[in-house]
């Protein structure tokens, strides 16, 4: 199967919130020169020098039909339970695997990693420059979705929901499999000793936390395991739902809610210009605003219109414009045209 037939195979297993679409991937240059690196101080993954990892790759590539050649694996010494997912370009990547997660994790599990690291690939995720992810709160969002599809990607290759979250359960420890029985209940329910109170957002900027990707994990499978395609797909989205409501209970909520007040911040002062172009502050203009933004901001901008002349209240009005708009390109880049034009398409349509 070609590339762009797997991609699209495996479109539909895409977690929706994952929205990433990709970019540059950094200049030719640049990566030629970091894969030259990779190669005078790493590993490189073969038949010969390293037999098991080579079979991890290759099943994995075979499980999700990917072909072996768009792949290279470097294997880089480490104590750390790291993997990385580089895209040299939009047909050809790098995985890079820590000598302790090789030394830890069965062949399946192996391929679990191995998978995830290429979900990706395919997904177009690490097409994208370092300022573009988790710099700013659409960053976050973004980035913790990604790892929720790449980790379906992962299950497909491993094939086994046991492997595969034995793999989180390694990474996640540090600890072998003679230290690991094969009930994962107790860590599963150790979600419902969260307190929803305590606001995680600062801890998980980038990834999910484990626990609930092993949630996730587990909830995918009994989803593909219905063989009816219409109550899979409905199936799949209430999945995606749950998922997201336990997203923003632990650490998205802060990202959300920031989005949330930048986009109505520039909302209150679209609102405003076009409530006065035609020099009056009705009394209709006034419920709107204070359902709208609350009666002590329609108070404010009340007093505001009171003690001001015309020009100095419009001058004053795209003074805040420009400010809340520049805020909102930082919380929100990648959807900034697309947000700021629905913006103002409802300011028109606001009375």
């Amino acid at each position: 199967m070609s590339l762009r037939a797997c991609r699209n195979d495996l479109s539909d297993y895409r977690y929706p919130h994952d929205i990433s679409k990709g970019g540059s991937a950094g200049s030719p240059e640049l990566l030629r020169h970091l894969r030259s690196f990779y190669l005078h101080e790493s590993l490189k993954a073969s038949p010969s020098i390293t037999p098991r990892v080579e079979k991890a790759i290759q099943e994995a590539c075979q499980s999700i039909k990917l072909g072996r050649e768009c792949v290279e694996v470097f294997i880089f010494n480490s104590d750390q339970t790291n993997a990385q997912s580089i895209a040299l370009s939009k047909e050809k990547c790098i995985v890079r695997i820590s000598s302790r997660l090789v030394d830890l994790l069965s062949l399946e599990e192996l391929r679990f990693v191995i998978g995830h690291e290429l979900g990706h690939f395919i997904y177009e995720h690490s097409i994208k420059t370092d300022s573009e992810e988790g710099l700013d709160e659409e960053g976050f969002l973004l980035s913790k979705a990604a790892e929720i599809s790449s980790d379906r990607v992962g299950l497909l290759a491993c094939r086994s929901t046991l492997e595969a979250i034995r793999a989180i359960l390694k990474s996640i420890s540090g600890l072998s499999s003679r230290h690991l029985g094969d009930d994962f209940s107790d860590f599963l329910d150790q979600f419902k000793d969260h307190s929803s109170h305590y606001d995680l957002s600062s801890f998980f900027t980038s990834h999910p936390s484990f626990l609930i990707r092993a949630r996730a994990l587990l909830w995918f499978d009994l989803v593909r395991a219905e063989t009816d395609p219409h109550r899979q797909a409905k199936k799949l989205q209430e999945l995606n739902d749950r998922i997201r409501k336990e997203m923003d209970l632990v650490f998205d909520r802060h990202s959300r809610k920031k989005i949330h007040k930048a986009e109505k911040n520039v909302f209150l002062w679209l609102c405003l210009k076009k409530a006065l172009s035609d020099g009056v502050f009705s009394k209709a203009d006034q419920r709107f605003f204070t359902e709208e933004f609350g009666p002590e901001v329609s108070e404010s901008l009340k007093s505001l219109i009171s003690q001001q002349s015309h020009d100095e209240v419009a001058a004053f009005i795209e003074k805040e414009l420009d400010r809340t708009t520049d805020n909102l390109r930082k919380v929100l880049p990648r959807k900034f045209d697309e947000t700021m034009n629905r913006l103002k398409a409802e300011a028109l349509n606001f009375q």
